[in-house]
């Protein structure tokens, strides 16, 4: 029984980038160990591969046919082609099929979308079962290619790690992601991390006291949007229509008002931040104007409700204002934070502008 040349030989574990051009395990090393020094006998390249004459011999010729090598005569040897040049052939070759693969998916997309009456929309407006939303949200964060847009809220489908995931291998190839949170996720230390994680990361992110419904939109092309509000429920998959373009408006005018997190991240190290104000008494201001009352900023921050008040109205001297609403808008003047629609956004920090004092 012939042995197959494109089997994983024994010991190799790595991955290759070449194997996306169509090379097999030991055709790979054989390339490389020929490239290395240019030229080999077939025994002495048997040799470095530890392959019998058959198994061997089919590899050279699979390479050969790939233009890799070729086979010199007098002497008899193996001689590697240029890596650049023939690499960038098989480059070439396989986008070529990429291209060509895309190209027969649009087609089948075309023929998906026109499998209903040409009078109906269904096609723009898809219903995606409950159990395949979490696996949608991941196949949307991996065809964003420039703009993505994300409402969050609880509840949320299985865990965020594989979505996190891709989020970060997007961003680092730069798609920008906005991202608007609801302010139950400051409650959850493991959410917030995340978040925290993923602006370090490039992701810009804001908070509002809550959302009126969660949302995802990739490229301004396609949109995810729940059912039903505030359940786990199956979804609406929204193509380029009126109904996209409403929901992009909707996030363009919920982004505007909501309040950035930028004071979160920028408590994770211990220089001062906007304004000169320094990092924790940035990331005391965005847990109060994202609507946190004193106990959850003292159980956020590690310190007592007491300390809390206290801090408050050290920063409400340091502004020259008497109130904690006055503070807010004085703090966006001083550049301590954004301004983006404080008042708005911040029932609990105006309804305990009363208790200013430690």
């Amino acid at each position: 029984m012939e042995s197959d040349t494109s089997a994983a030989p024994p010991g190799t574990t790595e991955p290759s980038g070449l194997a996306l051009l169509g090379l097999g395990p030991l055709e790979i090393r054989a390339y490389q160990a020929l490239a290395s020094v240019r030229e080999l006998r077939p025994d002495e390249l048997r040799t470095l591969l530890g392959q019998e004459r058959g198994a061997a011999d089919r590899t050279f010729a699979a390479l050969a046919e790939k233009g890799l090598l070729f086979e010199a005569r007098d002497p008899h040897r193996l001689v590697a082609m240029p890596p650049d040049v023939v690499g960038e052939a098989l480059i070439q070759q396989r986008m070529a099929q990429l291209h060509a693969a895309r190209a027969e998916f649009a087609k089948l997309a075309h023929e998906y979308r026109s499998a209903v009456d040409a009078g109906e929309t269904s096609t723009l407006v898809e219903v995606i079962p409950q159990e395949l939303v979490p696996r949608m949200t991941v196949q949307l964060n991996h065809q964003a290619t420039t703009d993505v847009m994300w409402v969050n809220a609880p509840p949320y489908l299985g865990t965020v790690e594989a979505p996190e995931t891709h989020e970060l291998q997007r961003l680092s190839q730069g798609v920008r992601y906005r991202c608007i949170y609801a302010r139950q996720m400051l409650d959850d230390p493991y959410l917030l991390e995340v978040v925290r994680r993923d602006m370090l990361a490039g992701e810009q992110a804001r908070v509002v006291d809550r959302v009126p419904l969660k949302l995802g939109i990739v490229d301004r092309r396609i949109a995810l949007v729940p059912l039903l509000t505030g359940s786990a429920a199956s979804s609406l998959l929204v193509h380029r229509c009126s109904l996209l373009d409403a929901l992009i408006a909707l996030f363009e005018t919920m982004w505007l008002s909501a309040l950035p997190l930028d004071g979160i991240v920028g408590a994770a190290c211990d220089t001062d931040v906007g304004g000169g104000l320094a990092s924790e008494d940035s990331r005391l201001l965005t847990l109060l104007l994202a609507g946190n009352t004193d106990e959850a900023v003292a159980r956020h921050l590690g310190m007592s409700k007491r300390t809390v008040v206290r801090r408050v109205r050290q920063l409400m001297d340091r502004a020259g204002v008497t109130s904690r609403m006055q503070l807010g808008w004085q703090a966006s003047q001083l550049g301590w934070i954004d301004p983006p629609a404080m008042t708005a956004n911040s029932p609990r920090f105006r309804s305990e502008d009363q208790d200013d004092t430690p």
